[in-house]
């Protein structure tokens, strides 16, 4: 079986592998192409633990953010404790993307050269902070610099604010200098619950989603797929990638799809 009733923004940079087996028709999002002004709420449950908000998988709109990630160190998502944010590197995906939405992100070949298909992580947007109020929220504190971390852990919680109004990046291991303009032209942080994450190891996504990236694997792009697409995919989520935050952080089993596996090759690199 396949979906093809998936469309995307004219402005979107490369293409997905639709099914040819039934015609597609593409949909132009003018907020895809131009800025948007404020952030769409979606109604939700409140996780008690934390004071965050969990957003109700039968309400959420079926609009998806994809992209390939090529680093993967725990800055960019950081999957530190209360909920999965990202707060550095995407800037488009940060500053257009609306509360409900899905982000997933694909292995790149320096995570694992065999498989380009394979399901890195994935997460449902349930709040956007500016970069500003994710300094001063205590809820965060854990994610700034000055803390002892596990080797496969960094900070994302590196923009404060100062007296001017401005952000200044703090002293941290996730970006250097050459990372504030990118980092803050995204304006926003995301956080995101639920989340899911299977790092390198070989989750791959099935063809008949019609969301594989190819004819390019540069940006991002942002399409919809409608409900009963959704529903399939969140039970592939649910079977093949483990949530983000049901793990121990302290164990690297390399023979499991585990949130702690991390790749090898990206602990040496000085990025996210």
């Amino acid at each position: 079986m396949g979906y093809a009733s998936l469309a995307r923004s004219d402005c979107s940079r490369g293409g997905y592998d639709v099914p040819s087996a039934k015609p597609v028709a593409w949909e132009r999002y003018s907020d895809c192409c131009g800025p948007r002004t404020g952030v769409r709420g979606r109604r939700g449950r409140t996780d008690g633990r934390a004071g965050l908000v969990v957003i109700s998988i039968s309400e959420i709109p079926v609009d998806l953010w994809t992209y390939v990630i090529r680093v993967d160190r725990g800055g960019a998502p950081n999957f530190e404790p209360p909920a999965t944010t990202l707060t550095v590197c995407k800037p488009r995906i940060r500053k257009r993307a609306k509360v409900g939405e899905l982000v997933l992100a694909f292995n790149g070949k320096s995570l694992n050269p065999t498989e380009p298909h394979s399901v890195c992580w994935a997460g449902i947007i349930s709040d956007i902070i500016s970069l500003a109020d994710y300094w001063n929220d205590p809820r965060f504190d854990g994610k700034k610099s000055g803390r002892q971390r596990g080797p496969r852990e960094l900070p994302d919680n590196i923009y404060r604010p100062t007296s001017k109004g401005t952000l200044e990046q703090v002293k941290n291991d996730t970006h250097t200098a050459a990372d504030v303009r990118r980092d803050l032209s995204g304006l926003n942080a995301l956080v995101m619950q639920p989340s899911w994450y299977c790092g390198p190891t070989v989750a791959v996504l099935p063809e008949r989603f019609g969301l594989r990236m190819i004819g390019g694997r540069r940006g991002e792009r942002h399409c919809r797929i409608e409900d009963a697409a959704w529903q399939d995919l969140k039970k592939w989520f649910d079977k093949n990638l483990p949530d983000a935050h049901r793990f121990d952080a302290e164990t690297d089993n390399t023979n499991s799809c585990s949130p702690a596996r991390r790749s090898l090759k990206s602990r040496s690199q000085r990025r996210c």
